[in-house]
C-alpha cells in the first residue's frame, strides 16, 4: 500500500475517534442507566439517543463527523491498496468505505429532518 495514503487513513480514523469520543461523553448523561455497565456505557446506544433534544447539537455534529472520517479513512485505505496491488483489501476496504458512507448518509438525512431541513 502506498504509504502516504495508510497514513492519511489512520489520521482520518484517529481524528474520528476523537470526534466520536466527544460526542459520547455529551450524550452518556442522557443514556439511561439500563444500558450501563459500571463505568461503562453501551456505544450503540449513542446512535439512538443522540438525536433527542436535550443533547447539543455539537454533539450530533461531532458524531456525523466521525462517521464522515471513518469513511474516508477507508476510502484512502482502499486507493492505497489498490495502487499497490493488493486487490483483495482494496476490496475490503471499499466495501467498508460504502458502508459507512451509508451510515453517514442516513444519519445525515435525520440530522436535517431534526432541523426541519428537509424538502
Amino acid at each position: 500500500m502506498y504509504p502516504l495514503l495508510g497514513f492519511v487513513a489512520v489520521v482520518m480514523w484517529v481524528i474520528a475517534g476523537f470526534q466520536m469520543t466527544l460526542a459520547f461523553w455529551q450524550v452518556e448523561p442522557a443514556i439511561p442507566s439500563l444500558f450501563k455497565d459500571g463505568h461503562r456505557t453501551n456505544g450503540f446506544a449513542v446512535d439512538v439517543y443522540i438525536w433527542d433534544r436535550r443533547i447539543p447539537d455539537l454533539a450530533r455534529r461531532r458524531y456525523l463527523r466521525s462517521l464522515g472520517c471513518f469513511m474516508l479513512g477507508a476510502a484512502f485505505m482502499s486507493v492505497g491498496a489498490f495502487f499497490s496491488g493488493d486487490n483483495a483489501g482494496a476490496i475490503l476496504a471499499f466495501a467498508f468505505a460504502v458502508a459507512f458512507a451509508g451510515g453517514l448518509w442516513t444519519r445525515w438525512m435525520r440530522y436535517r429532518e431534526l432541523h426541519g431541513i428537509v424538502r
